[in-house]
């Protein structure tokens, strides 16, 4: 008697394992530079900067793209956005407003791009410690140096799969894993009042 299996469905587990090397290496670099420059005092700025390379996984290059630039962009206004309120002393009542505005538009950006990780959670932690942690005008400018070469960094780690598969041999082709999720965007959220209401 013979019986017939389904086919299982190819495992992710090899692309979860990619995604986890990227964010990795995003982040030990910077902070093996910071130490060998004798800087690790921006260590948490480059540490948040990393955290760009925990979008995109598992998408298409073309869509990564565009999910690693909205998540840069999430993670430099927020960082940004903390430094500066640090550096101006403000007031707990402006630092809810600012902490308001990012975490309305983090949410409202993860939605339309479909990111994953689908929350604000990132950039709200970004901003909040960076907030708290007090910055001079030379801190506050090495500070944000710092996070934009760690975003860039982070989000080159997370493209270069692209020139891997763009340059392997045709004989290795077959190690490259195909790269499943894409993630269906919708510019009109804005107008939909559930997203309102999940801010």
């Amino acid at each position: 008697m013979t019986s017939s299996l389904a086919p299982r469905p190819p495992s992710t587990r090899t692309l979860d394992l990619e995604a986890a090397m990227r964010a990795s290496v995003g982040l030990l670099v910077p902070l093996v530079v910071l130490l060998a420059i004798d800087r690790l005092d921006l260590a948490l700025y480059a540490s948040f900067g990393a955290f760009t390379g925990l979008y995109g996984r598992n998408e298409r290059y073309r869509l990564r793209r565009a999910s690693v630039g909205a998540g840069a962009a999430m993670m430099l206004v927020a960082i940004t956005t903390g430094v500066l309120l640090s550096l101006a002393d403000a007031p707990l009542a402006l630092e809810a407003v600012g902490l308001a505005i990012v975490l309305g538009g983090a949410s409202l950006v993860s939605t339309a791009m479909s990111l994953v990780p689908p929350h604000p959670l990132f950039p709200v932690f970004g901003l909040v410690v960076c907030a708290a942690v007090p910055v001079d005008g030379a801190q506050a400018r090495d500070a944000l140096v710092t996070a934009v070469a760690a975003i860039l960094f982070s989000a080159g780690v997370c493209m270069s799969g692209w020139l891997l598969r763009r340059w392997a041999p045709d004989a290795q082709a077959h190690r490259f894993r195909a790269l499943p999720r894409i993630p269906v965007r919708d510019a009109a959220v804005h107008r939909d009042p559930a997203a309102w209401t999940a801010v």
